[in-house]
C-alpha cells in the first residue's frame, strides 16, 4: 500500500464523516432569506445603472489590489482604492450617521447608525483584493482595464468582489442623499486579504469577534483534599514545536504560555519533550530541566484540576497575552524589533518597553537557568568580562535566516552593517570606559566562521570574545544527526551565548529570537538594532509606563474568559475529526511542510505528554501513524498488545 493510500485510509473515515455531516446539514438547513419584491423602475428605492455609476465600477477595477500570499500584497494600490472610495461617495463620508475606520491601514469598517437600537446590527461584507493574473492566453480584455463591451464589464473584481463593494457604497450613498436612515444598525466590512485566507483582516475586525485559547480541562478523581488546591497549567510547547524551531523561539513560546497561565490565575508547570535542542524523548524525561530550574515540578499530579494548553496547531489565529495593538497577530516569538506598522506590514507587533518588562518579570520567576549554566557563564564572565565594558554582538547571516526575513518583507543587513554599528559604538563608548578605567571588549555570538574572522581582523583577537561553538556547516551537520548528545550540545551553545549576551552593557543585533531572549533577560541592556532608526532606538530603550504587576493585571484582563474547553462531549470529538481533516488539507496544500512537521512532533511526543489522556482522542492506531509518519513512537497505545 502506498504512502498516499495509507494517508487517505487514516484520514478517510473522519473526512467522510465530515462530508456526510455537511451534506446532511446543508440539505436540511432551513433558509432564512426573504424573497425580495420585484424591482421596478418606478419604485422609490430603485437605483438605475447610470453612466456615472458604471464608470465608478469600471474605475474600481483598474486598481491592481492583488494579494499574492499572506502578508504580501499591493499596499500602494490598496491605499489608492481606499482613497477612490472616499472621494467617490462624499455623502457617505460626511454623514453624521456613518463612522468609518481604516483598520490595519488597508481594511475598511463602516458603521451606519440605525434608528432602533433594540435590533441586533446587520453586517454586509466584501473584500478589496483580487487574485493574481495568470500569464495564460485567452483574455478578451486587459484584466485591469474595466472595459465595457457588449453589455459586459471585464476585469479582475467584476464578480469577485469589487462589484459588491461598489454596489453597497452606491446604495448607501443613494439612501443617505434622500434622508433615509436604516432601522437596524449596519456594519460594512471590507477586508484586504480575503484571497489569501483573510487572516489579517479577520484579526483586525476582532472587536466584532472573540477568539479563545483552547485548553483541555482534567479533574483529578484521586484528589484527597490534602494536596495543592490550585489549578495546574501544563505547558508542553515542544509537542508540536520540536522540528525546525530555534532554541530562542522555543523559549519565547514557553514564556508566552507561562504568561497565559499566570493571567488566568493558574499555576504553571513546564515540560519539554523531544526537540531539536533536547534529544529524543526519554521515559518521563523533562528536557526543560536540562537548561532551566524546574517549574512546579509534578504539580499536575497533585492538584484537583489541571488544564493543558493546547498546541498552536489547533488555532489558525493565535492569541498572545502580550498583544496590545489591535490587529496584531502571533505569539511572543513573532514579535519584532522593528515597528512594522509603518515600514513593512501592519500585522506583527513590535517589542515595547512594556513587553520587555512583563517578559522579564516572568523570566525572573519561572525561567531561571539551571545551576550548571549559571556556573559556566559566571566563570567565563569573571575570567574575561568582569572588569571591562562589554559590547554584545549577535549576527545571523545564514541562508535560512535571510529567507525568513524575506518572508516578513524585511531585509537582512550585511556583515559590513554590523561592523559599522560596532565601530560607531566603540567611538561613543570609549570615553566612558576610559573614565572608568576599563577596556572595551566585544562578545560575539554568530552562526558563520566568516563573521568571526572579520570581527577579529577588524577589532583584534584580544578584543573579540567568543565561546567554542559549531558554526556554518558544522552546525547544520550537528542538527541533522539528531542524536541526544548533538542536540544538547547545540542547545548548550545557544543558551550560553544568550546568557553572556545578556550580561553585556550594549547589544548590537538585528531580528532574531536569540537576541530577543538576551534583551528580555536583562532589562538594562541597551539595544542597538542594526536595521532600526532613531524611533526604534528610543522605543527599544525606553522605560515601561507600568510596573510588572500592573502589566500582568492588564494581560489578565485580555485573557479573562478566553478559554475554550475542548475536553468534553461533542466539541472534543469534533476537534479530533477537525484536526485530521485539517492535516489532510494542509498536506495537499502549498504550505505542507509546517503541518507535516507538527504532525510528526505530536505523534512522536504525545506518549511522553503529561496530558496524554486529554490528547488520546486524537491518536489513531499506532501502526498507521508509524507507517504514515515513518516514526518510532516509543510508547504503546492502550489497545496495543
Amino acid at each position: 500500500m502506498s504512502a498516499a493510500q495509507k494517508l487517505l485510509q487514516w484520514v478517510g473515515v473522519p473526512l467522510v464523516c465530515v462530508v456526510v455531516i455537511v451534506v446532511v446539514r446543508t440539505a436540511t438547513f432551513p433558509s432564512y432569506q426573504t424573497r425580495p419584491p420585484p424591482c421596478n423602475a418606478t419604485d422609490e428605492d430603485f437605483i438605475p445603472a447610470t453612466e456615472d455609476r458604471l464608470n465608478r465600477l469600471s474605475r474600481a477595477i483598474t486598481f491592481r489590489t492583488i494579494s499574492y500570499e499572506p502578508g504580501r500584497g499591493t499596499p500602494e494600490e490598496l491605499l489608492k482604492f481606499i482613497a477612490f472610495i472616499r472621494d467617490s461617495f462624499p455623502v457617505v463620508h460626511s454623514s453624521p450617521l456613518v463612522t468609518r475606520e481604516v483598520v490595519g491601514n488597508y481594511s475598511l469598517l463602516y458603521r451606519v447608525e440605525g434608528s432602533d437600537r433594540s435590533l441586533k446590527p446587520g453586517l454586509l461584507a466584501a473584500h478589496l483584493d483580487v487574485v493574481p493574473v495568470t500569464e495564460e492566453p485567452g483574455w478578451e480584455a486587459e484584466p485591469f482595464s474595466g472595459q465595457r463591451k457588449d453589455g459586459f464589464m471585464y476585469g479582475r473584481g467584476t464578480i469577485d468582489c469589487k462589484h459588491n463593494v461598489m454596489g453597497q457604497m452606491e446604495a448607501l450613498e443613494f439612501h443617505l442623499k434622500r434622508g433615509h436612515r436604516p432601522r437596524r444598525t449596519l456594519y460594512l466590512a471590507y477586508g484586504h486579504d480575503e484571497e489569501v485566507l483573510g487572516l489579517y483582516a479577520f484579526s483586525y475586525m476582532e472587536p466584532l469577534l472573540q477568539l479563545k485559547t483552547p485548553m483541555a480541562v482534567h479533574h483529578n478523581s484521586k484528589y484527597d483534599g490534602h494536596t495543592a488546591d490550585v489549578t495546574a497549567c501544563v505547558i508542553e510547547p515542544s509537542l508540536l514545536l520540536c522540528d525546525g524551531i530555534g532554541f530562542g523561539a522555543l523559549v519565547l513560546q514557553t514564556i508566552d504560555d507561562i504568561t497565559t497561565c499566570l493571567a488566568q490565575g493558574f499555576t504553571p508547570t513546564v515540560i519539554w519533550t523531544d526537540c531539536d535542542y533536547c534529544g529524543p524523548p526519554g521515559h518521563g524525561k523533562n528536557y526543560w530541566t536540562w537548561y532551566f530550574e524546574a517549574v512546579n515540578e509534578g504539580i499536575e499530579q497533585r492538584t484537583k484540576t489541571r488544564v493543558c494548553v493546547m498546541p498552536g496547531f489547533y488555532n489558525l489565529v493565535s492569541k498572545s497575552p502580550y498583544l496590545t495593538r489591535r490587529g496584531a497577530v502571533g505569539e511572543l516569538y513573532d514579535f519584532r524589533f522593528a515597528d512594522m506598522e509603518h515600514k513593512v506590514t501592519t500585522y506583527i507587533q513590535p517589542i515595547t518597553a512594556e513587553t520587555r518588562a512583563l517578559v522579564n518579570h516572568v523570566i525572573s520567576g519561572y525561567v531561571k537557568p539551571a545551576a550548571r549554566f549559571h556556573n559556566t557563564v559566571n566563570a567565563f564572565y569573571k575570567s574575561f568580562m568582569a572588569e571591562t565594558v562589554n559590547i554584545g554582538v549577535h549576527v545571523r547571516l545564514d541562508e535560512g535566516h535571510i529567507e525568513e526575513m524575506g518572508y516578513f518583507g524585511q531585509k537582512t543587513p550585511g556583515l559590513e552593517d554590523f561592523v559599522r554599528v560596532v565601530r560607531q559604538l566603540i567611538t561613543n563608548a570609549t570615553p566612558t570606559a576610559r573614565n572608568a578605567g576599563k577596556e572595551l571588549r566585544i562578545f560575539l555570538a554568530c552562526d558563520l566562521d566568516e563573521v568571526l574572522g572579520v570581527f577579529k581582523a577588524e577589532f583584534g583577537d584580544d578584543k573579540v570574545l567568543n565561546i567554542q561553538a559549531a558554526r556554518g556547516d558544522d552546525f547544520k551537520l550537528k542538527l541533522k544527526v539528531k542524536d541526544k548528545d548533538s542536540a544538547r550540545s547545540i542547545g548548550d551553545e545557544v543558551f550560553t551565548d544568550i546568557l553572556l549576551l545578556s550580561k553585556c552593557d550594549y547589544l548590537v543585533h538585528d531580528e532574531s529570537s536569540v537576541a530577543a531572549v538576551a534583551y528580555y533577560f536583562n532589562p538594562n541592556l541597551k539595544s542597538f538594532f542594526v536595521s532600526g532608526d532613531a524611533a526604534d532606538h528610543r522605543r527599544l530603550n525606553a522605560k515601561p509606563r507600568f510596573d510588572s504587576q500592573e502589566l500582568l493585571r492588564q494581560a489578565a484582563v485580555r485573557k479573562t474568559s478566553n478559554i475554550r474547553d475542548i475536553s468534553v462531549g461533542q466539541d472534543w470529538l469534533w476537534s479530533g475529526l477537525e484536526t485530521r481533516s485539517m492535516l489532510l488539507l494542509h498536506l495537499l496544500g502549498p504550505d505542507a511542510r509546517s503541518p507535516i512537521s507538527a504532525g510528526k512532533c505530536f505523534y512522536k511526543n504525545v506518549g511522553q505528554s503529561k496530558c496524554r489522556k486529554e490528547f488520546e482522542s486524537l491518536q489513531p492506531d499506532s501502526k498507521r501513524v508509524k507507517d504514515l509518519m515513518n516514526l518510532n513512537l516509543g510508547y504503546q497505545p492502550k489497545n496495543a498488545a
